[in-house]
């Protein structure tokens, strides 16, 4: 009983709380908070180098060069830490079903293959990264 009265006087304080700090805010500015990069991805066009009062713009080998050295080993990364979340819940959920089957045989079929299918793209996705990352690791020849 002291415990269902510990919660409930918990609760009732984290509402007080929060109703109090509503009403002391003013309304937030739409928008308000957000991060606003000042350049633009990409290779950096349109700066006048040091003495001299014109500006550049890119050529294709700047382009060329920005997206192998820069763009795409960054997606190769975000991909791949993208399935390894991905592989991470499948092995869970495999787990849970596992758990939970309780002497079905279909369950524990489904949770095998989910298992398998998960390590699978797991050694997919680690594997090409690998191929990318020494793919981009041999010089360029112009």
């Amino acid at each position: 009983m002291s415990k269902l009265i510990k919660s409930f006087v918990l609760i009732i304080t984290f509402s007080f709380c929060m109703i109090a700090s509503a009403s002391t805010h003013t309304q937030p500015k739409p928008f308000d908070g957000v991060y606003k990069p000042t350049s633009l991805p990409g290779p950096v066009v349109n700066i006048p180098a040091q003495g001299e009062t014109e500006a550049k713009t890119a050529t294709s080998a700047d382009v060329n060069k920005y997206l192998t050295s820069e763009l795409l080993p960054k997606l190769a990364i975000r991909l791949t830490s993208f399935i390894t979340i991905a592989a991470f819940l499948g092995l869970l959920y495999s787990g849970f079903i596992y758990l939970t089957s309780l002497e079905q045989t279909d369950n524990y079929e489904k949770a095998k293959n989910i298992a398998v299918y998960s390590i699978v793209g797991l050694i997919i996705a680690f594997t090409a990264y690998g191929i990318v990352q020494i793919v981009f690791s041999f010089p360029l020849i112009d």
